[in-house]
């Protein structure tokens, strides 16, 4: 006999011994609920096994298709093959046989498995084809051609690219194929249509796998076409081969798009769940059909429901007894803890479940309770923060803001009084702004410094400060009925970036619980920072004001001044009529000015119009110049040794035209800033020996050439270490040793510098005595020398000594006459004296205290001179032993001028370099996309549409390209526009022309330079 005690305590012990009592009926009934969740998952997981396996050979099918069709665009912008279309050739006989491009081809076929690749021709000619079969040469638009596969899918891709199924032209099934065929177009031309043909092989290799249908499983295509439907794949057991008629139902509304999973009866009879998808393929209509037996799915459950069915009757009149006493025992405290759940989630915070016991449902219940009362807590605290952000952003002021907030604080937390101590910035102390049923007393102080008091204890301690039992006398809470002293205290900081700004103050006859404490820490934050906004406003304000007062300030020293101009004015009309002369010419001499001044803002507009030409000229010519002179460097480096040396003398002219003209542009570019006053001046420390050295190296092949004796010598006083511009020193020499080059046929051309203490004659402008003297630069020559009359002409843009169309020696005239203005921006002159016959002599004189060092500058000067070349070491490329380290490199050459496109690509692939081309900014996008493996960009800047700058912008925004080298190359030469283009991203940049050279030694070093190695 079971004693009643064995039921006390817990829940746990009352369902041990009740299970024990009445047996396992709820395992009869989970079994029931087991069985019917067993079979519907067996389905439901066959299902999503059945959708799935059709999903991926859905995914595999298309997949294959589009990458057939990348290749047939990929090949239709081959040039071997527009070549091949558009070269006429005999008939029967094809341009390619025999050839490396053949071979390509036929090795195309092979790995890609195509059953035959064919080129036909615009009039319809077949001009290649891999196959062995006799097309080469036949007309598929005549005669039976015009109606077989390869006749219809040529007719239907002489406007866009087409795929057809053999299905539709209903051809023996030996045959059947599907057709991949594309246009190819030149310049707009119809060159004729390249045929891809795929067997049904490799179709049905990727159908054979089919693990997860079973025995009975099955997977196979089919097609439509003229109203009928077929097999596009045979299917497995000899049920059905490819081209057999083949009834489906519901095939249209699946063509449709509609995805079927079904079951049916199967063809011979026998379920089958079915699961149908059509194929996403432009020009073909196929549906996927994936199916397996019903009986072969229900298979396993089979035997077990026989036992279920035995087990379940046995045990049922036992369940119905065991349900009674639970729902009794058990159930009811769960039904009310379900009811409260409910009432919470409807809105109802304050339900609670009253469930006495000690077991483990009397805990549940009150861990219920607990939880609805934090979850009331907590709606409240967000329900009156909000409201109280709400009186935070509406009000002003500092003190009206703590005046409103105190109030609705004290109101939400039930506090009898309160307060908001508020720190001034004057005096660091918290004084008393805002309050709430407060009474101020004598004795009592409203400001404290932090560490007094409680209100100082709260800021050092940067805490809530909690105070309960207040003694009667701490203080009183008043209405007009009565008073009575508070019990409990809470003092608030409110700090903002770790500093206390306030402390709230809040007295209360009710305790001070977790959640009125929480809706504190909930809203200070807020409370400081709108503190902190009011007071930087009031400053701004404060600061308004003052600026208002000091302009009313101005204002009335401007009336004084009016005044004492009506004053003077009173005097100057007093003497108008003894100055009437003086006054007309004044009105003349105006009027000139205003002459003049609207002259200068012509000639002002003038020059601003001369040099955006200017600019746009170069730009426009730079960039034909720049395919000239890259054809050019290519053609002389004759890698196939088939030019004559005729020919090649032929673009060495060519060459060097296109460098003059370079010159050209380059001479009217520097005159144009000149002029503009947009020329800087970069002064720096440099060794004068090697400036020398450098121009010196670069004329002695000059001189060699033409017989001359050419020699630079250095004063012993001038020292080595000088400051100055070092290219604009330089450009002023090449011009001067260019000019006497060009003049001199014999003799000897000497460089020399030297330390005058006096100016010579023949100087261009005047200059004032300097005490240190000049520093010297002189050009003298044995050339045919300069008339006297013609000395100061020559420094004028675009002059010459010799004039007319007969003079011997060819120029522009402008290497003077930036030089002098060089000159002048160096705050220096040039002098020239000249012997019609003996020669001439040229001087570039420069401020000697301005360019010259002392000894400790100059040890300064290079020491600080190698170590800042120390900073930046150059790269040796010597660790990459290939003669050739730019062979096999990746480059996208992103240009819309297919001259610059064409030039720049064949250049580079005479170096092993791979290239990719793109016309603008979009397509070279979508290019690095696709294309990762890529090693450096090549970005032009001006393109239509995109630009270089927002291309490289959007490229440099992407993680993934941070590191990718990106040169930009562009015809616009000016500083600003290199700027621009280091700011959008280019790692260097390079004004067009292109010097291959140059371009070739930047590649290398960005390629070989750190990531990009």
């Amino acid at each position: 006999m079971i004693k009643p005690s064995i039921f006390a305590n817990t829940l746990r012990k009352r369902i041990m011994l009740l299970l024990i009592g009445i047996g396992v009926l709820p395992l009869a009934i989970l079994g029931t609920w087991t069985y019917q969740q067993t079979l519907e998952a067996l389905l439901t997981g066959r299902k999503e096994r059945l959708v799935g396996i059709r999903e991926s050979k859905k995914l595999l099918i298309e997949q294959f298709f589009q990458k057939k069709l990348n290749s047939l665009s990929l090949l239709s912008s081959d040039d071997r093959i527009q070549h091949t279309l558009a070269t006429p050739v005999p008939a029967g006989q094809s341009t390619i046989a025999g050839n490396s491009f053949y071979t390509w081809l036929k090795k195309l076929k092979n790995t890609e498995s195509y059953q035959d690749i064919i080129l036909v021709g615009a009039d319809g000619v077949v001009r290649f084809n891999t196959r062995e079969n006799g097309l080469i040469g036949e007309s598929v638009t005549r005669g039976t051609m015009a109606e077989s596969d390869l006749g219809q899918v040529y007719t239907l891709a002489m406007h866009h690219p087409t795929l057809l199924d053999s299905l539709v032209s209903r051809r023996p099934m030996h045959e059947a194929v599907v057709h991949f065929a594309t246009p190819i177009f030149r310049n707009e031309q119809l060159l004729g249509v390249l045929i891809l043909q795929i067997a049904p092989a490799q179709i049905m290799e990727m159908l054979e796998y089919s693990q997860g249908l079973g025995n009975s499983g099955e997977i196979f295509l089919l097609g439509r076409a003229h109203g009928e439907s077929a097999l596009r794949s045979s299917r497995p057991m000899n049920r059905g081969h490819l081209g057999d008629p083949f009834s489906f139902p519901g095939l249209d509304a699946i063509f449709s798009g509609m995805h079927a999973m079904e079951t049916r009866l199967d063809q011979t009879g026998i379920p089958v769940l079915t699961a149908a998808v059509p194929l996403s393929i432009p020009g073909i209509s196929w549906v996927l059909v994936v199916q397996t037996s019903m009986e072969e799915m229900e298979q396993p459950l089979h035997g077990w429901t026989i036992q279920f069915l035995v087990f379940t009757g046995s045990l049922l009149l036992l369940s119905i007894w065991l349900a009674w006493f639970l729902s009794r025992r058990v159930v009811t405290p769960i039904t009310m803890l379900n009811h409260a759940a409910r009432s919470i989630a409807e809105g109802s915070w304050s339900t609670r479940v009253s469930v006495e016991s000690n077991d483990e449902i009397g805990q549940l219940s009150q861990s219920f309770n607990s939880m609805a009362e934090a979850i009331e807590n907590h709606n409240w605290i967000k329900s009156m923060s909000g409201n109280l952000r709400d009186l935070v952003n509406r009000v002003e002021t500092p003190e009206s803001l703590c005046r409103s907030l105190i109030s609705e604080l004290a109101t939400a937390l039930g506090s009898g009084q309160g307060a908001i101590f508020l720190q001034h910035q004057a005096d660091g102390l918290y004084h008393l702004t805002g309050s709430y049923a407060y009474l101020k007393r004598k004795q009592i102080d409203l400001s404290f410094a932090p560490g007094e008091t409680l209100i100082g204890q709260c800021v050092l301690e940067k805490q809530p400060i909690l105070q309960t039992h207040l003694p009667p006398e701490y203080t009183e809470i008043r209405s007009g009925i009565g008073k009575a002293a508070p019990i409990n205290l809470l003092l608030m900081p409110v700090i903002t970036a770790d500093h206390v700004v306030a402390v709230i103050e809040l007295a209360s006859f009710q305790a001070i619980t977790p959640a009125h404490i929480a809706l504190l820490e909930e809203i200070t934050p807020t409370f400081a920072l709108t503190l902190e906004r009011m007071r930087q406003s009031q400053q701004t304000a404060l600061l308004l004001d003052e600026v208002q007062r000091q302009s009313a300030e101005l204002m009335a020293q401007q009336e004084e001044l009016v005044a004492q101009n009506e004053m003077l004015e009173e005097k100057t009309r007093d003497l108008i009529h003894a100055n009437a002369e003086l006054e007309n010419r004044q009105v003349d001499l105006q009027r000139a000015r205003s002459e003049l001044a609207d002259q200068a803002d012509r000639l002002t507009l003038s020059s601003r119009y001369k040099s955006e030409f200017l600019a746009n000229m170069s730009h426009e010519l730079r960039t034909p110049l720049n395919s000239i002179l890259i054809l050019a460097s290519t053609l002389l480096e004759n890698v196939d040794n088939n030019l004559t040396t005729q020919q090649l003398t032929s673009i060495r002219i060519l060459q060097e035209s296109g460098q003059d003209l370079l010159q050209l542009i380059n001479g009217v570019l520097d005159l144009s800033k000149i002029e503009a006053g947009k020329m800087e001046v970069t002064v720096q420390y440099a060794k004068l020996r090697e400036i020398l050295e450098d121009v010196r190296q670069g004329f002695t092949p000059m001189a060699e050439q033409k017989g001359l004796k050419f020699d630079v010598e250095v004063a012993d006083d001038v020292p080595e270490m000088v400051r100055i511009d070092v290219f604009k020193i330089q450009q002023i020499l090449r011009n001067l040793l260019a000019n006497a080059f060009k003049f001199t046929v014999q003799g000897r051309i000497f460089l020399q510098i030297s330390h005058r203490l006096s100016r010579p004659e023949g100087c261009l402008r005047e200059l004032p005595a300097l005490h240190g003297g000049w520093l010297t630069f002189t050009v003298n020559d044995t050339g045919i020398g300069i008339q006297a009359d013609k000395q100061s002409l020559i420094f004028d843009a675009f002059q010459q000594a010799e004039g007319g169309s007969n003079r011997a020696h060819g120029g522009t005239g402008l290497g003077l006459s930036i030089s002098r203005s060089l000159a002048t921006l160096l705050e220096g002159t040039l002098c020239v004296s000249s012997i019609p016959g003996h020669g001439s002599s040229f001087s570039l004189l420069l401020p000697w205290n301005q360019t010259t060092v002392s000894d400790n500058e100059d040890s300064a000067a290079v020491v600080g001179k190698e170590e800042g070349q120390s900073e930046c070491p150059i790269k040796s490329l010597a660790a990459h032993k290939s003669d050739n380290p730019l062979a096999g490199k990746r480059v996208l050459v992103v240009d819309d001028d297919m001259r610059n496109t064409y030039a720049l690509s064949h250049a580079l692939e005479n170096h092993g370099i791979r290239v990719f081309m793109a016309p603008n900014g979009e397509t070279a996008l979508e290019l690095l996309q696709g294309q990762s493996e890529i090693d450096i960009v090549l970005m032009d800047v001006m393109m239509p549409g995109m630009d270089g700058l927002e291309t490289m912008r959007i490229i440099r925004a992407q993680e993934s390209f941070q590191d990718l080298p990106i040169i930009a190359l562009t015809a616009k030469a000016m500083r600003l526009d290199r700027e621009k283009a280091l700011a959008a991203g280019a790692s260097d940049y390079l004004a067009k022309p292109v010097d291959m050279e140059r371009l070739l030694s930047l590649m290398k070093v960005w390629l070989y330079s750190g990531k990009h190695v």
